[in-house]
C-alpha cells in the first residue's frame, strides 16, 4: 500500500511532499489526527474511519469511484464509434501518488490510445480536514481542432456514506455521536449535493467547465458528533470563508427581531422604546425603508435614497442606526440582491445587456428602427416558451417586447408583439441578433433577474455594501435569493457571497430566502417565513416552520420562525379577529423550543388601534427573557416542538415563570368577543381570558364552584382561578353571556 500523510496547511500544490510514502500496489491512504481515508488502486473509495471512535463511515463495498469525469458525449473518432453519443460518465479506475498529488485514470477512455487522459488532483492535509483540488489533465494540449480533454463536469470527490441519524442537506454532513463526515466546497464555484441509494447516501462535490472547472478546492472533514463544527471552523479560517461556525455560536443568533414598518429620524425614538418594551435587541429594516420604490421592486437596483424620509441622505440613516446602537440595539438590512426593477435605470431607455435571459432566440428577419412589429420571426422553435401573461417579455439588444403567443409550426414566430415594452427605446435590430426571453421574477413580474455570469451582480453588490458599511448595519437578509440563472446550486450562494464578501465588518449573522451549499457559511440564520393571516396562523406554522426546524437542525442551523404580521381585528376583512396574544405565544414558544427566533412587524398605528397590543408586547417580552436566560429545559423544549399542544408562560407575583400546557376554548356563542384558554396550576383550574376586539366588556358565566354566576371584566388578559374541574369550567365558559 502507498501510505501518505500530507502534513501542514500549506497552499495546495504539487510541491507539497508527503511526510511518509511507502509504495505498494493496493492504493493510497491519507491520514490526519482525526480520520484516515483509503482509496484503492482501482480508483475506488474504500474507507473513511474516525480515529477517536474507530467508526467506519463509508459503505466501502459500493464500488464508488473516488472521482469521475463527465463529457457531453464521447470524443475521439474510434471512441465515439463504439459508444452512444450521449452524456458520458467515466469513473476513476486507477490512482497513483505523484509529488504530493493524486493522479487518476478513468474507465473506458484510459485504454483508448491517443484519446486517454488522467486527472491531476492536488491534496492538502491538515489536522482538521483534507482538501482536494483539480489542477488539470494530462495530456492537456491545445491542438489545431479542439481543447482536449473536453470535460464538462468533474466530480472531485464522491463518498458513499453510511446512514446516520442526521444528515445536513445544506452543509452536506452525515453525523451522530459516533461519527460525522462533511464534504464541503471551499469556494463558491463548486456544487455539492447528495443522493440516497439503497445502502448509503452518495455525497459528491463537482466543478463545471461552464463555471470554473479547475482550481476549486473541496474539503472532507470528519470527527465525532458536533465536534465536526470545530473542523469546519478551522476550514473556514484557513480558506478565508465567512465564519459560519462562529456566527452559529454567537450570543445573538437565537434572539428575535422587530421588523420596522416605519423607520426615519422622526420615528427612531419610538422604535427604540418599543424594542425595549419587547426585550428585543435586533431590528430589521427592509430596503424600501431607505430607498425609492414603487409597488414591489419596480425600482430595485437603483438604490436611490428616499429624501422624504432621509432629507440628508445617508448621513441621516447613519445617525439613526448609530442612535439604535447606542441604545444597545443592532440593525439589519433586508435586500433583494438579484432583482432589477422594471422601472429602474437598468431597464428604462436602453435595457442593460447584463439582464438574465433564460431562453435564447435568434432573429430570422431584421426589425426596423421604427413602426409596429406585430410578429417577430426567429430561427429556433419557440415551443414551451413562457405563456404566463405578465412574464411574456422578449429582449433583443436594448429593447424589450411583449408577446401574446407563438406559432406551432414553421416559420417560427412570436405573435401579438408590442415593442418598446417597459419604456425601452425602440431601435433597429439586424437579422441574426441573439436575444431571448427575459428572466422575469415570479413575484408580480415587477422585476427581472441578473445574469450572474456578468459583472452586474458585482455592481449591485457594490451599491448594497457601500450603504451597509457606511450606515453601520450589523446583519443582513438576502431576499429574492432564488432569482438566479442555472445552476442554482452554485449561483444562489454565489450571488449572496458577491455581496457578503464586501460587508465590513462581517455580519453577526445572515438569513436568506433561498439556500445553497456554500451559503451555509453565510446563512447561519437560514431563512425566515412570510406572514400568515390570523385565521390560518397556527395551522400554517405547523405546516411549514415546524416542518423545517428539525430539518435545519440537522444542519446545525436555526431558522427564523417568521415575519409575524401585526394587525388589529378587521384589518384584513370584516369580522377578522386580528393577531392575538395566544397566536404570538404559540409561534414564539414553538420557535424557542427549536432554539429559533421570531420576527414581528412593528407598525405603530396598528399597535395603537389594536385593543390588545399590550398583551402581545408582554408575550414577546416574556419569551425573549426566556431565550436570554436559557430558562427552558430540554424536556420542556421537547414537549413543545411538534406544536400539537400549546403552552403558556405564566408570570408569578415573585417574577418567576411557570410553563403550562393550555387548551384554547371556543368563543362563547353569546359572548362573541371573549377569547380564552384553560390550564391547571397547583391543583386548581385557571381560565385566562380577554376581549379580542374591543377595549373592554363585561360578561357573566356560571363559574362559581357551586354553579353560581360570576361577572368578569374582559379587557387585557386576566386570570380566573377556581376549584372547578377542567370539563366543568369549559362548560361554564361556553355558557358565558355579554352584559350590555
Amino acid at each position: 500500500m502507498m501510505r501518505s500523510i500530507f502534513a501542514g496547511a500549506a497552499l495546495v500544490s504539487a510541491a507539497l511532499a508527503p511526510a511518509l510514502a511507502v509504495a505498494a500496489p493496493s492504493g493510497v491512504t491519507l491520514e490526519n489526527s482525526r480520520f484516515s481515508l483509503v482509496i484503492s488502486a482501482d480508483g475506488k473509495v474504500r474507507s473513511l474511519k474516525v480515529k477517536s471512535t474507530g467508526e467506519e463511515c463509508l459503505a466501502g463495498d459500493e464500488g464508488v469511484s473516488f472521482c469521475q469525469t463527465v463529457q457531453d458525449r464521447p470524443f475521439g473518432n474510434e471512441v465515439k464509434l463504439i459508444w452512444p453519443n450521449k452524456r458520458s460518465v467515466y469513473g476513476s479506475n486507477s490512482v497513483e501518488e505523484r509529488d504530493g498529488a493524486l493522479v487518476f485514470g478513468f474507465d473506458t477512455i484510459s485504454d483508448a490510445p491517443g484519446y486517454s487522459y488522467k486527472a491531476i488532483v492536488d491534496v492538502k492535509v491538515t489536522d482538521d480536514y483534507m482538501a482536494f483540488t483539480l489542477r488539470g489533465f494530462e495530456p492537456n494540449s491545445l491542438d489545431e481542432f479542439m481543447d482536449w480533454p473536453a470535460v464538462a463536469e468533474f466530480r472531485v470527490v464522491q463518498l458513499p456514506l453510511k446512514p446516520r441519524k442526521n444528515f445536513g442537506v445544506v452543509l452536506n454532513c452525515a453525523w451522530d455521536e459516533k461519527a460525522a463526515v462533511a464534504l464541503m466546497a471551499a469556494a463558491p464555484e463548486a456544487e455539492v449535493d447528495s443522493e440516497v441509494r439503497a445502502r448509503c447516501r452518495l455525497t459528491w462535490a463537482a466543478t463545471y467547465d461552464a463555471v470554473k472547472l479547475r482550481g476549486v478546492p473541496v474539503v472532507i472533514a470528519a470527527d465525532a458528533g458536533e465536534a465536526i463544527l470545530d473542523r469546519v471552523d478551522a476550514m473556514e479560517r484557513d480558506f478565508g470563508l465567512p465564519r459560519g461556525v462562529q456566527s452559529r455560536r454567537s450570543a445573538v443568533i437565537n434572539r428575535s427581531q422587530m421588523d420596522l414598518r416605519d423607520f426615519s429620524p422622526e420615528t427612531v425614538d419610538d422604535t427604540i422604546a418599543m424594542a425595549k418594551k419587547c426585550g428585543i435587541k435586533l431590528l430589521h429594516a427592509y430596503y424600501k425603508r431607505f430607498f425609492e420604490e414603487e409597488n414591489a421592486y419596480l425600482y430595485c437596483g437603483d438604490y436611490d435614497i428616499r429624501r422624504d424620509k432621509w432629507p440628508n441622505g445617508v448621513a441621516d440613516a447613519k445617525a439613526a442606526i448609530a442612535k439604535c446602537r447606542e441604545a444597545g440595539l443592532e440593525v439589519g438590512l433586508h435586500i433583494l440582491q438579484t432583482h432589477i426593477g422594471m422601472k429602474s435605470r437598468y431597464v428604462k431607455g436602453a435595457a442593460d445587456p447584463r439582464l438574465g435571459i433564460k431562453r435564447r432566440f435568434t432573429l430570422a428577419r431584421p426589425i426596423p428602427a421604427q413602426g409596429d412589429v406585430p410578429e417577430i420571426e426567429v430561427l429556433e422553435n419557440p415551443q414551451g416558451s413562457v405563456l404566463a401573461a405578465k412574464a411574456r417579455v422578449l429582449k433583443f439588444g436594448t429593447e424589450l417586447f411583449c408577446y401574446e403567443a407563438y406559432t406551432r409550426e414553421r416559420p417560427w414566430k412570436f405573435t401579438g408583439v408590442r415593442r418598446g415594452a417597459w419604456e425601452t427605446d425602440v431601435v433597429a435590430h439586424p437579422r441574426g441578433e441573439i436575444g431571448g426571453i427575459l428572466d422575469m421574477s415570479e413575484f408580480r413580474c415587477n422585476s427581472c433577474y441578473i445574469d450572474q455570469t456578468t459583472d452586474l451582480q458585482d455592481e449591485i453588490a457594490g451599491k448594497i455594501a457601500a450603504f451597509y458599511n457606511e450606515c453601520g448595519f450589523s446583519f443582513i437578509y438576502f431576499d429574492g435569493s432564488e432569482g438566479v440563472l442555472p445552476p442554482a446550486g452554485i449561483n444562489v450562494p454565489l450571488a449572496q457571497y458577491r455581496v457578503y464578501r464586501n460587508l465590513v465588518p462581517e455580519p453577526l449573522f445572515a438569513e436568506g430566502a433561498a439556500k445553497g451549499h456554500f451559503g451555509w457559511h453565510m446563512l447561519s440564520g437560514a431563512n425566515a417565513f412570510d406572514v400568515c393571516e390570523p385565521n390560518v396562523f397556527k395551522e400554517e406554522l405547523r405546516k411549514w416552520q415546524i416542518r423545517e426546524a428539525p430539518i435545519m437542525r440537522e444542519d446545525f442551523t436555526r431558522i427564523n420562525f417568521g415575519w409575524f404580521w401585526f394587525g388589529e381585528p378587521g384589518r384584513i376583512r370584516p369580522g377578522d379577529i386580528g393577531m392575538q396574544s395566544d397566536m404570538y405565544e404559540f409561534g414564539t414558544s414553538t420557535a424557542a423550543a427549536w432554539d429559533c427566533p421570531i420576527q414581528f412587524a412593528y407598525d405603530k398605528e396598528a399597535f395603537e388601534r389594536h385593543p390588545r397590543a399590550k398583551d402581545v408586547i408582554e408575550t414577546i417580552r416574556r419569551w425573549e427573557d426566556v431565550r436570554v436566560r436559557r430558562w427552558l429545559t430540554e424536556a420542556q423544549k421537547e414537549a413543545m416542538r411538534d406544536g400539537k399542544v400549546e403552552h403558556h408562560l405564566y408570570l408569578r407575583e415573585d417574577g418567576e415563570y411557570e410553563l403550562h400546557p393550555i387548551e384554547m376554548l371556543p368563543e362563547p356563542e353569546k359572548a362573541k368577543n371573549v377569547r380564552a384558554f384553560v390550564f391547571v396550576r397547583g391543583g386548581r383550574t385557571v381560565l385566562a381570558y380577554w376581549n379580542a376586539r374591543e377595549r373592554e366588556s363585561l360578561f357573566s358565566a356560571p363559574l362559581g364552584e357551586d354553579g353560581s354566576s360570576v361577572t368578569l371584566r374582559a379587557a387585557d388578559r386576566a386570570y380566573f382561578e377556581t376549584g372547578l374541574s377542567v370539563p366543568r369550567l369549559k362548560a361554564a365558559f361556553a355558557a358565558a353571556e355579554d352584559i350590555r
